[in-house]
């Protein structure tokens, strides 16, 4: 199988069948916290959408835009955690909602 597997590269037989694939992943790995890494948090976070979003949806949009870095959600948070706009404008909690009751509606002349 693996002489088979050998015959496959295309260019350069000493190319192993599998460089390809390794090269394919290996090309939009960032070292960890550099600053092309915080860069890029920086425009998945607050682009020219302005979205802000927090860590773990940052962290997607980095990933869908095909990078990748062992510490991205540690650096995903952080960014979430130092930015101004998202800090002033908090999170609504449960606790801040209106209780969803059934409002119960009558008619006065209703008989």
């Amino acid at each position: 199988p693996l002489e088979s597997l050998n015959k496959v590269a295309h260019k350069d037989p000493s190319t192993p069948w599998f460089a390809d694939l390794a090269n394919y992943h290996a090309r939009n790995f960032i070292i960890n916290a550099s600053k092309e890494a915080i860069d890029i948090l920086n425009a998945c976070h607050s682009g020219p959408t302005e979205g802000h979003y927090e860590a773990s949806y940052t962290a997607k949009k980095v990933f869908d835009s095909g990078f990748y870095w062992p510490s991205i959600y540690k650096d995903a948070y952080e960014i979430v955690k130092r930015c101004d706009s998202c800090q002033r404008q908090g999170k609504v909690s449960q606790k801040d909602e209106m209780p969803q009751n059934v409002i119960q509606i009558c008619e006065i002349f209703d008989v």
